[in-house]
């Protein structure tokens, strides 16, 4: 009689070990397993990625994400413990963590990384079947591969070997027999261009992105000094963009010195940027040439590092008769376009998170000397990425409808700033290093610090 009393305690606490290493009994594990649509949100916007989940029985976990993957292969792994799923991958170049909490076909949870974290919430998402036939996955890595041999921006293709890349990879393609194994193995052989605007995803065919707040704020900082942010280079609506740096610039214009924020600025749009440049730069520059492969081609030139830049046909971006003559090469100019020309003290901030156009904005002002910049290194990725669908492209006619929705983003255009700076792989580095603080906005104390600095001399 006492001995089973004394055993009863020992087995259940041996019972509620197993339930915190085991998944939950509560959860069907069928009903986590398939598509997903995760949606992360911060102050500024919402995105949407969609990912597949799979889960063994022991609860050992592989997410992987279908949609845009930021130059990642887009992998998460871990264990769901109980209701909750721990994984950990790579983020926008980074280390991240994901925790998510599920609740029949619904999660929540976060995504972390290195001094920032987003809120998570996700939804199952019903897949009748695959979207690629299995019979189809040779072809359409062949497919890929054939486009990146015309198009990508490099005749060399940045030292890669066609045949020994296939050889490489076409066995894990062979190998996959799922849209998110297909997915990693095409991703894998497409990060040996070493080009992080390459990739192979699923397009739902609607916005990703959705903005919360406005895309261009001020607010006053001290008489004489004003705070203005331009959140994201989105393409929507340039017109009201334009608008918007108008009004923004009739109150900036009234004080001497201006702490400009771009940190966190994903930089989607080169035309959105140049018009940014148009309001803030006091005078019509050159800012950035590009070449195409048939640039290269007309220009008898194997890379654009052999362009004389001067040489180029020059056009501001919204000049459509400019821009025609440009034949795969050409010189971007912006600038000077806003009423009266800002001549006051100022101050960009950036981050490792300002990308693509927003590098290439930061550059233009610090070559031109406008602005001193401070923060830390931007991302170093600027190349211009098309979105090439593989139900309509010339070089793949085998394929028709039976591939909808999948895409390859592919970068067919190089570009210089036009102080023949490469910023993609590089990032632009800043005036003045600032280290990120997780207590204040240690960069906005520096800016502010400076400008009052460069009054006083």
């Amino acid at each position: 009689m006492n001995s089973q009393m004394f055993r009863w305690p020992a087995l259940a606490a041996l019972l509620i070990a197993c339930s915190l290493i085991a998944p939950s009994q509560d959860l069907n594990l069928e009903s986590l397993r398939g598509r997903w649509s995760l949606v992360s949100e911060t102050d500024q916007r919402q995105s949407e990625m969609i990912a597949d989940l799979h889960i063994d029985p022991n609860g050992k976990a592989k997410l992987v994400i279908l949609s845009a993957a930021h130059g990642d292969d887009g992998i998460f792994t871990g264990k769901l413990t109980g209701q909750q799923l721990l994984l950990n991958g790579q983020y926008e170049g980074s280390e991240a963590k994901l925790e998510l909490t599920f609740t029949h076909d619904r999660a929540s949870g976060k995504m972390m990384g290195d001094q920032w974290s987003t809120n998570i919430s996700g939804q199952r998402v019903q897949v009748i079947a695959s979207e690629i036939p299995v019979s189809r996955y040779e072809m359409l890595f062949d497919a890929v591969w054939n486009g990146v041999s015309k198009y990508f921006y490099d005749p060399k293709l940045n030292g890669v070997n066609l045949a020994a890349v296939r050889q490489r990879h076409l066995p894990h393609v062979k190998a996959a027999r799922s849209d998110s194994e297909l997915v990693i193995a095409i991703r894998q052989s497409l990060r040996e261009l070493h080009s992080a605007d390459t990739d192979f995803l699923l397009s739902t065919g609607r916005p990703m992105t959705k903005l919360k707040t406005d895309r261009v704020t001020w607010k006053s900082l001290s008489p004489g000094m004003i705070y203005l942010s331009i959140s994201n280079f989105i393409g929507d609506d340039l017109r009201q963009f334009d608008a918007m740096l108008d009004r923004a610039m009739d109150e900036v214009s009234k004080h001497q010195a201006l702490v400009l924020d771009l940190r966190g600025n994903r930089g989607e749009n080169l035309e959105a940027a140049m018009a940014a440049l148009n309001f803030l730069l006091p005078e019509g520059r050159s800012i950035a040439y590009f070449a195409t492969r048939d640039g290269l081609a007309r220009l008898g030139v194997s890379s654009i590092d052999q362009i004389d830049p001067p040489s180029l046909p020059a056009a501001f971006i919204d000049n459509q008769i400019g821009i025609s003559k440009f034949q795969g090469a050409g010189m971007y100019l912006a600038g000077g376009k806003y009423k009266r020309p800002y001549l006051g003290r100022m101050v960009v901030l950036v981050d490792e998170s300002c990308a693509g156009s927003c590098e290439l904005f930061a550059a233009a002002m610090k070559e031109s000397g406008a602005a001193t910049l401070i923060g830390r290194r931007t991302r170093g990725a600027l190349l211009s990425s098309s979105p090439v669908t593989f139900t309509s492209v010339k070089w793949i006619p085998m394929f028709k409808s039976d591939i909808k929705g999948w895409r390859m983003d592919l970068p067919m255009m190089d570009l210089r700033t036009a102080g023949r700076m490469k910023i993609e792989g590089k990032g632009v580095d800043p005036d003045v290093v600032v280290e990120r603080s997780s207590t204040d906005d240690a960069e906005l104390k520096r800016a502010v610090q400076w400008l009052a600095e460069t009054k006083r001399h």
